[in-house]
């Protein structure tokens, strides 16, 4: 991610999101041990099969460290594992062949 958000940020900071007094958004860190939500994946490409990609549940945590203070471009890496839902699924896979004109 390349947007310093409140929301992205305590992703990589495992925190939580409040709003205090003065209206500016305040992250609790490490208030959390992980972050749990459903990745989808749309494929967009003009060339070859368009792949979607739809995991139902993901653990998400901090891929490294966070640098506020660097002369290079910020961003926020995040892992994630893909999981099984309570059904036992993990998700679906879906081939599009794109058929040209």
């Amino acid at each position: 991610m390349d947007e310093w958000t409140a929301d992205n940020l305590a992703m990589a900071l495992l925190g939580d999101v409040t709003t205090n007094v003065s209206g500016d958004k305040e992250i609790d860190i490490f208030s959390r041990n992980t972050f749990e939500g459903e990745l989808k994946y749309e494929g967009t490409n003009e060339i070859g099969p368009q792949m979607d990609i739809n995991l139902f549940k993901v653990a998400f945590k901090p891929g490294k460290s966070l640098n506020p203070i660097s002369d290079e471009w910020g961003n926020i890496e995040i892992e994630g594992e893909a999981l099984a839902n309570d059904l036992g699924k993990f998700g679906t896979w879906i081939v599009r062949e794109v058929t040209t004109p």
